[in-house]
């Protein structure tokens, strides 16, 4: 059940195709089961658009928290089954002219996706041979037939103790049915959303590191809102953070100091101020030394300098400037944007003509990074900050003393 299942379309009003296609994605992590059952009413029984038309099938746009952006669905099986019963919306009987809503084909799917449990004898005792083939491959599917397991062994042939896995082909493959000349689409059309998205990407080509100002305009605004977040298999990159105490690992600094390596008075946040946040200055090293770099870390008026790890606090509302100086301006931001990138979502925008990189580090995190001019070296300065990007940028424009 979704929070907010109740905004969900239903029903959908999507073709037959696309009804499928959009249900495979949205339970193609639950897989199992659940892919078994909405591929068997899919390819068997013409049941997809029934149960849509009648309401058992409500489909939204995808979470925020998904990096693959797939659509969310929910497909009420129980409450379908039941209607299936005398009286309900769905018990039609047998119709001579509509074979193919066969109750058993709905019944049978249904028990796949955790929907009431059925009486398989009961159900299979007069199946004909086509829906025969169909059941016994979507129960194949919901299956782990794919995978076998074998023991590794030495080049001696003695046991190696491990084990690997492979993947292995259907034993029932799915029966290769023409499609309905009835349903025959030139081409599907793309969910909503991710056609939304396509428009995002190609103005983002269009407009490279476009100039921002408050308030974002809707086309950057919707932009920064689709970065995505790291995946867990996406490699690690600016999601492994540390979880030593800056007290330990970093010195305190006055302002007087950081604001004399800085060449220019203090980076202020005065939004951060506002609602009772105070500024630490520290350093990571002693000046003149390659790897020196400078912190500062605005944080709720009344925790200890000892509660707060970096780079990462989100749980003490955290926001963290680094500073640092290089002779060679290298690893400036480029004009370019990724939606998936495997450390998190990333494109640039301009603040006061200087290029911004803006990435998504987590669900609601963000971190900005860019160059300027300090003296004899240029300092590159990154701001962790633990809202959306969006939030984020708006943050930065609303600084003082930062780009």
């Amino acid at each position: 059940m979704y929070e907010d299942e109740h905004e969900f379309a239903s029903p959908t009003g999507l073709a037959p195709e696309e009804l499928a296609a959009t249900l495979r994605l949205a339970v193609s992590e639950r897989g199992g089961g659940h892919q078994a059952a909405v591929d068997l009413l899919a390819r068997c029984g013409g049941w997809l658009p029934v149960l849509d038309a009648a309401g058992f099938v409500a489909v939204g746009p995808p979470s925020g928290r998904d990096p693959e952006r797939r659509p969310r669905a929910v497909v009420r099986w129980a409450d379908a089954v039941a209607a299936l019963e005398h009286g309900g919306a769905l018990n039609a009987g047998w119709d001579r002219h509509r074979p193919a809503l066969d109750d058993r084909v709905l019944r049978i799917a249904a028990s796949l996706a955790d929907g009431p449990a059925v009486d398989l004898g009961a159900l299979l005792i007069d199946l004909d041979r086509e829906r025969t083939r169909f059941v016994l491959s979507a129960v194949e599917a919901s299956t782990q037939a794919h995978v076998v397991v074998y023991e590794r062994r030495l080049p001696d042939g003695r046991d190696s103790g491990w084990s690997g896995v492979l993947s292995a082909p259907p034993i029932v493959p799915w029966p290769e049915v023409e499609p309905d000349p009835e349903w025959e689409q030139p081409e599907l059309a793309l969910w909503p959303e991710r056609v939304a998205e396509e428009e995002a990407v190609a103005w983002a080509a269009a407009n490279p590191a476009p100039a921002v100002g408050l308030p974002l305009t809707a086309p950057v605004a919707d932009l920064l809102s689709r970065l995505r977040a790291p995946g867990a298999m996406r490699g690690k990159g600016l999601g492994t953070w540390s979880t030593t105490p800056i007290s330990v690992e970093l010195r305190a600094r006055t302002p007087a100091e950081v604001e004399a390596w800085l060449g220019g008075p203090l980076p202020e946040l005065p939004p951060l101020v506002a609602v009772g946040q105070r500024c630490w200055c520290f350093s990571r090293g002693e000046e003149g030394d390659e790897g020196f770099e400078v912190v500062l870390c605005w944080v709720p008026s009344g925790t200890s300098v000892h509660e707060v790890v970096l780079p990462r606090s989100a749980e003490r509302d955290a926001t963290v400037l680094r500073v640092w100086a290089r002779s060679e301006p290298s690893g400036a931001p480029e004009d370019r944007t990724s939606l998936m990138d495997p450390a998190g979502g990333y494109t640039t925008v301009r603040v006061r003509g200087r290029r911004v990189g803006v990435q998504r580090w987590g669900h609601a995190e963000s971190g900005l990074g860019w160059i300027r001019r300090g003296g004899a070296d240029h300092q590159f300065l990154r701001l962790h900050v633990p809202r959306l990007p969006s939030q984020a940028v708006e943050l930065l424009l609303q600084g003082e003393n930062l780009v």
